[in-house]
């Protein structure tokens, strides 16, 4: 089965991710992605700078890149 690499970054901050996960496809990488996006959103600041995660493959190509969404503003 293939490593993943789930790479968070933003224009000024990166999150390398070393070790990886071991998954089934390039879909589950993804699903595995957006759990990862639901867990951290509370923690970025989205109206400040935009993050994204760049699923790489162990060879370190990009896979899938996954965009947090950006906030709504309350109306």
């Amino acid at each position: 089965m293939p490593r993943y690499h789930f790479h968070m970054k933003s224009k000024q901050s990166k999150i390398p991710d070393d070790s990886g996960q071991v998954l089934n496809s390039t879909w589950d990488a993804y699903l595995r992605a957006k759990e990862i996006v639901r867990k951290c959103i509370q923690y970025v600041d989205l109206d400040d700078e935009q993050w994204i995660i760049n699923i790489a493959n162990d060879a370190g190509e990009a896979e899938v890149v996954v965009m947090f969404p950006k906030r709504t503003p309350m109306i």
